[in-house]
């Protein structure tokens, strides 16, 4: 590697961290934000929570940021007149571009280890996080004047009012407890005047003062009973329900990955569920070099044709940008829909590849250079034209 490519890698490299830093990071706490109740959430389990989001963040980020910065730098070589001079040193375009590939590729490798090893090593810390969240009786997670769900075994507390930070006011807690073997339900409804959070996270329940108890087994039998104090735990935290005994595809290492393909593809939805998984493992990280592959095309066949290369290049990282975000959004569609239309997303990349290779040929580029050369003022670039077009136009119209 020549002292040239050398400072092109390092400029490269510099302005890649720079930008998806720059612009992951306020995305990733925003997401944080929103996900997590912070209040709500121990130094325990923020710290996992922030691990998982921000592989997310970066998985998906990465291969679009990544391309923009490359086309922005190579768009200040341009412009500055770097490539034209590498160029008459006798330098091939694929020499050229040879540094903004070393570049992509190392993306591409981070991209591979982001989603094979530590996105699903941090997917497991949100799951289990949401998890316990959905089950905790957290005061800081539950709104006065509304029916507040707890877990999904038919629980609901409602207050009218917090009185301090562990303290509700004007208590009403219904409970529904199922008996399969004898295809019966029991139905507790609690009032209490005050109720008092007591516990950890993840383990908490409601001391409940000066209140009744209404247990309904069928519309003929109701039982009331008056208390003064009584100690209400929800049914969560009874037989080891606050630890999930199940795995979702994004949480599997990547051989649990491929080796639940066969019973993934027995059901339409786990089916969908796993092609979209795989698409986001094995695809999304490519998207780093085939992004950059065709925004520096794009560049070198554009780029030479006007002076104002600045927007040439905001226009190309916009372009890479949409075209980006068209390919995420096929592929969390193809987990709603169908698996089948994965091959939509690959033919997609196939041909954002291909025109990049047909750009980078030398055909598509001489003739449009002979189509600009054979019209009236060949020495005139496109923006001069339109410019000139306009100024007469201008000229032509009489002034009132």
């Amino acid at each position: 590697m020549t002292t040239i490519d050398r400072y092109f890698v390092r400029r490269l490299a510099v302005a890649t961290i720079a930008v998806t830093a720059g612009f992951s990071g306020p995305i990733i706490l925003v997401s944080l934000i929103n996900q997590f109740p912070l209040i709500a959430v121990s130094t325990t389990l923020l710290w996992p929570a922030l691990y998982g989001i921000s592989c997310m963040i970066l998985l998906h980020s990465m291969p679009a940021l990544v391309p923009g910065a490359i086309i922005w730098v190579y768009g200040q070589f341009l412009a500055d007149g770097t490539i034209v001079t590498m160029y008459m040193a006798g330098r091939s375009a694929f020499a050229v571009k040879m540094p903004a590939i070393i570049v992509s590729l190392i993306a591409v490798a981070a991209g591979y280890g982001l989603s094979c090893h530590f996105a699903p090593d941090s997917a497991k810390y949100i799951h289990d996080l949401l998890f316990v969240l959905r089950k905790d009786l957290s005061p800081d997670l539950l709104e006065a004047g509304k029916f507040n769900q707890i877990g999904r075994d038919g629980q609901v507390i409602f207050f009218e009012r917090k009185v301090d930070g562990n303290r509700i006011a004007k208590v009403f807690i219904r409970q529904v407890e199922s008996d399969d073997e004898q295809n019966t339900s029991v139905e507790r409804t609690y009032i209490a005047e005050h109720g008092f959070f007591q516990g950890i996270q993840g383990s908490r329940w409601v001391v409940l003062t000066e209140g009744t108890l209404f247990i309904t087994k069928n519309e003929d039998d109701i039982r009331k009973v008056d208390f003064r104090e009584f100690y209400w735990h929800p049914t969560a935290y009874f037989g080891g329900n606050t630890v999930r005994h199940y795995k979702i595809f994004d949480e599997m290492t990547t051989t649990e990955f491929l080796e639940s393909r066969d019973a993934a593809m027995a059901e339409p939805r786990p089916a969908r569920e796993w092609v979209r998984e795989a698409a986001k493992r094995f695809l999304v990280p490519l998207l780093a070099l085939i992004h950059t592959v065709f925004g520096l095309a794009l560049l070198t066949l554009f780029g030479a044709m006007t002076e104002r290369r600045g927007y040439i290049t905001s226009l190309l990282n916009g372009l890479v940008i949409l075209l980006h975000a068209l390919i995420i959004i096929l592929i969390e569609i193809v987990g709603q829909l169908h698996a089948s239309l994965i091959w939509a997303v690959a033919a997609l990349l196939c041909l954002e590849l291909g025109a990049a290779i047909l750009m980078m040929t030398a055909g598509p580029r001489y003739l449009l250079q002979s189509y600009l050369d054979n019209l009236e003022l060949p020495r005139i670039r496109l923006f001069e034209r339109i410019e000139l077009f306009f100024s007469d136009r201008a000229a032509d119209t009489p002034s009132r």
